[in-house]
C-alpha cells in the first residue's frame, strides 16, 4: 500500500487544484494541454501499484483479481458501448466528459466484483 497513497494522494490533488486551470483560455494550448493530462500520470502510478500487489498474491487472490477484473470489463464496457450507440442514434446527448467515468466505473465494478467473489467463495 506504500506504493499505492502517494500517487493516489497526488492525483486528488492535481485533480482538485491544477486540473480547473485546463479548461482556462489564458493560459497558451500547450499548458493547458499538459494540464488536462497531468492527472493520467499518477492514476497509472496507481493502477501499477495494484497491478504489482496481484502480482505479489498468491494463486487464489490471482485467479479472483482476474475473475473480477473481467467481469467489471464486460460489465462497463458493455454499458459504455450502449451508452455510445444510444449517443451516436443522437437519442440521448451524452457529454464528452463523461468518459472520464469509465476508468473509475471500471476500478469500482472491480472492487465489488472481487468483493462478491470473495464472498462467494467462503460460502
Amino acid at each position: 500500500m506504500r506504493e499505492f497513497w502517494p500517487p493516489m494522494l497526488a492525483y486528488c490533488l492535481i485533480v482538485l487544484f491544477a486540473f480547473p486551470w485546463a479548461g482556462e483560455p489564458a493560459l497558451p494550448l500547450a499548458a493547458r494541454l499538459a494540464l488536462a493530462l497531468l492527472p493520467v500520470v499518477p492514476m497509472i502510478l496507481v493502477l501499477r501499484a495494484c497491478a504489482r500487489m496481484i502480482l505479489r498474491s498468491d494463486e487464489l487472490e490471482q485467479r479472483l483479481a482476474l475473475q473480477a477484473l473481467a467481469a467489471a470489463t464486460v460489465l462497463v464496457g458493455s454499458v459504455s458501448f450502449a451508452i455510445g450507440f444510444v449517443d451516436s442514434a443522437r437519442i440521448l446527448e451524452v457529454p464528452g466528459s463523461s468518459l472520464l467515468l469509465v476508468l473509475p466505473a471500471t476500478i469500482g465494478t472491480w472492487g465489488l466484483s472481487r468483493w462478491w467473489l470473495g464472498r462467494r467463495l467462503r460460502t
